[in-house]
């Protein structure tokens, strides 16, 4: 039976079961919350820090300025050269027509060409310009939001007949950078460039080409047919695609898929970075190009410009919003400040109240308030700092979103003067770089480290500036190289030996300057020549020949053979070798003298004199294959230098053939072997400084950090050039006697020169 007691009992127990359920919903809720938030702080937080950075900041690479190539004598012979650039942010222009009417007359530019620059807005932006028909049609038949897929040129098939290329190791670097490829896929699909060809070239030229086996586009051909090498074909496989995004879309969040998702489905196929795709799906212009190479009379009158106040919709301060119901009070406001500016410190004509109020008045004419400009005539930064301060409607203050830049070019005064050795800085999407020569080979002591400057922007649609939140990190310029070359020299010996190439009507020619005693090269020139700052338009190989070509020596190789026999005691100075009567039998093949001649009988003195054939076969037999290759590697040859140039090759000493009588016959007398010119000169330089064998280089001294120095660098010469004896100092007199016989009596007569000692071959 129920009491009043169990009743209120049973009441108790119902609203203490609702207490503990609804606290316990609430703690549940509370706990999702927490936990959430952790999520969304902890797990999720990069995500969107990055979507905070990408909406709320913006950041610009500083490029580092590259050090300067110097001659011995300090004189540049490369350097940074900055160009200065006018651009334009379009989310900081306030009215364009305004503006592109100012600057039209100014660039000598139509008004409507900048007006649509100044708007530029892009609807369209590439993610990758060269890609295969296959995966475009992969890419199209996802059917993302905004993607593009569009026909966009032809693909080539790139054939090389590695017979017809010029054997080199700068030929293989200069392909594998033009198609973009490793060096290394390069070489496993055509083997080794820097050896002479294993095997003639046949009858049919269409069986010697290999085919790449990629196919690559219009720019990939150009790049390769712009270096002029001989045994390189092309054949049309497909046409190219282009695959570009719609920004906006994703800027208004009007996508049915994130950036995120799209980005990470696309950037396998297109073997790119997700955060490089998301970086394009997400583009706004920060900078747009308006014009390049400004004059002085432009950079002055736009800089006049950016220190003049405008009036551009006279009576736009008049309008009353729900944020300024009262237009009155604006006004006035308006007016207060504009005076106060342009009176301030009375570095500007006075102008009165009234005559501010009238330009601003609905009906008047758009009209220039005054112009500002402080020391050297820059404008005053009072002004440009209004831009972030509360802006006036209708008026301009210093033409925001336009600046002037410096952008910075590679630049090299002498155009063609030692442009094979110096090479060129390929200025690429990430950081300009050393692309070839000394600029390639010492990048890493020219480069500087760039800088970054970050800026935060506000919410708002134009995007403004917030300078109190704004860093910048500067950049660190590139230190200084000094070279061995004398300028002087250099262009002496360029001048020269263009003009005997062309009066020999030869393809090429080659000249090395060395001080012999330290190992320093005063000029290294070869011709034809390019320009340095246009490599692009040459119409030669852009290689260096002087250390990535080799060559047969022929009779100048007859030192080497001389050197080493003296050495050997195959011979002795005045020991009649053979007597030549023109022509010798060498198993079933018969060597012959130039012309037939015949030296009768043949020492070492005249075999150098008379540059006699015969006579070098002879040692060369006499010295047998192993100790005639032991004296080439003694000498430095079938091995590099180690010169501060890319892409030196080591030549070959023909060792699968040495053992056959022919070829070692052959090679005393330098056929049969390839060699360098740089091999050659340090062959010489040994016999000039009396057996010693000095490495040829070419930097005498580099730019290094030291913080005690006034200005933070100072010079550090480069250590001594490696030497070694190869060969004793009675042997090397010997031979520099003979050498200037040579000059004196027998086939280098032409090389005499009034009131110096000369010797040759």
């Amino acid at each position: 039976m129920a009491t009043w007691l169990s009743g209120i009992s049973k009441q108790h127990r119902i609203i203490r079961k609702n207490i503990f359920y609804w606290f316990g919903l609430y703690l549940f809720a509370f706990a999702v919350i927490i936990l959430r938030m952790g999520w969304l702080q902890i797990a999720q937080g990069h995500h969107f820090r990055e979507m905070a950075d990408t909406l709320h900041t913006r950041s610009e690479p500083l490029h580092a300025d590259r050090g300067q190539i110097l001659d011995r004598n300090s004189a540049v012979l490369a350097t940074d050269h900055d160009r200065q650039t006018l651009f334009a942010d379009p989310t900081l222009v306030q009215y364009p027509m305004s503006v592109a009417a100012q600057l039209a007359p100014v660039l000598n530019m139509s008004p409507d060409d900048l007006l649509a620059k100044l708007n530029a807005h892009p609807n369209f932006v590439p993610l990758r310009a060269d890609v295969p028909a296959q995966l475009a049609q992969q890419i199209d038949a996802l059917h993302l939001p905004g993607l593009t897929v569009q026909a966009n040129g032809l693909r080539f098939r790139i054939g090389v007949d590695p017979r017809q290329l010029p054997r080199s190791a700068g030929v293989a670097e200069a392909l594998a950078t033009a198609l973009d490829i490793p060096g290394r896929q390069l070489t496993a699909e055509l083997g080794d460039l820097t050896s002479p060809p294993a095997v003639a070239a046949t009858d049919n030229p269409v069986a010697d080409i290999h085919w790449l086996k990629n196919s690559y586009a219009e720019s990939s051909k150009a790049a390769v047919a712009a270096l002029h090498f001989t045994g390189v074909f092309f054949q049309q496989a497909e046409t190219n695609y282009l695959v570009g995004v719609n920004p906006q879309l994703y800027l208004q969040g009007a996508a049915s898929s994130s950036a995120d998702e799209v980005a990470n489905r696309l950037a396998p196929l297109l073997a790119m970075k997700s955060s490089e795709v998301k970086r394009v799906l997400l583009y706004s212009p920060r900078f747009v190009p308006l014009k390049r190479d400004l004059s002085q009379d432009e950079v002055k009158a736009i800089l006049q410009l950016q220190g003049t106040m405008f009036v551009d919709v006279p009576g736009k301060v008049y309008e009353t919003t729900p944020e300024h119901p009262d237009a009155t009070k604006q006004v006035d406001d308006a007016v207060t400040r504009l005076w106060k500016m342009m009176t301030d410190k009375g570095k500007l004509a006075t102008i009165s109240q009234d005559e501010i109020r009238a330009r601003l008045a609905p009906g008047a004419a758009p009209s220039t308030l005054g112009v500002r400009l402080g020391k050297d005539n820059k404008p005053l930064l009072a002004i440009l700092n209004t831009i972030y301060a509360r802006p006036i409607p209708g008026v301009i203050y210093g033409m925001p979103g336009i600046n002037i830049m410096k952008e910075p070019q590679r630049y090299y005064p002498y155009q063609t003067l030692a442009s094979a050795l110096l090479g060129w800085v390929g200025d690429v999407r990430v950081h300009p770089h050393g692309a070839f020569g000394l600029e390639a080979k010492e990048d890493k002591q020219l480069s500087g480290l760039d800088g970054r400057e970050v800026m935060e922007v506000d919410g708002s649609l134009t995007k403004r500036i917030i300078p109190e939140f704004s860093h910048r990190v500067e950049p660190v310029s590139g230190h200084d190289l000094m070279t061995t070359l004398d300028l002087t020299i250099q262009q002496a010996a360029e001048d020269e030996l263009a003009k005997a190439v062309d009066g020999s009507k030869a393809k090429r020619g080659i000249c090395l300057v060395e001080d012999v005693h330290s190992g320093e090269l005063l000029a290294m020139a070869s011709y034809p020549v390019w320009n340095a700052n246009d490599p692009g338009k040459s119409a030669i190989p852009l290689v260096n020949p002087v250390a990535s070509n080799f060559y047969e020596p022929g009779s100048t190789f007859k030192v080497l053979t001389v050197m080493a026999a003296l050495e050997e005691g195959v011979c002795h100075d005045g020991q009649i070798i053979t007597t030549c009567d023109g022509s010798m039998e060498v198993g079933n093949r018969t060597i012959h003298e130039n012309n037939h001649e015949r030296h009768g009988p043949v020492d070492c003195g005249r075999l150098l004199e008379q540059s006699c054939n015969i006579g070098a076969a002879v040692l060369s037999l006499k010295l047998g294959p192993e100790r005639f290759l032991s004296w080439c590697e003694k000498a430095g040859f079938g091995q590099r230098t180690g010169i501060e140039v890319a892409n030196e090759s080591p030549g070959s000493l023909n060792k699968k053939n040495i053992h056959a009588k022919i070829t070692l016959a052959n090679m005393g007398f330098g056929q049969s072997i390839a060699v360098t010119p740089l091999q050659m000169i340090a062959l010489y330089g040994a016999v000039a400084n009396g057996g010693a064998w000095v490495q040829p280089h070419l930097i005498k001294s580099t730019q290094v950090t030291n913080l005690q120095a006034p200005d933070g660098v100072s010079w550090q010469d480069t250590p001594p050039a490696s030497r070694r004896q190869i060969c004793s100092t009675a042997t090397a007199a010997l031979i520099r006697g003979y050498l200037e016989r040579v000059v004196l009596y027998g086939t280098g007569k032409k090389g005499q020169v009034e009131s110096y000692r000369v010797g040759g071959k």
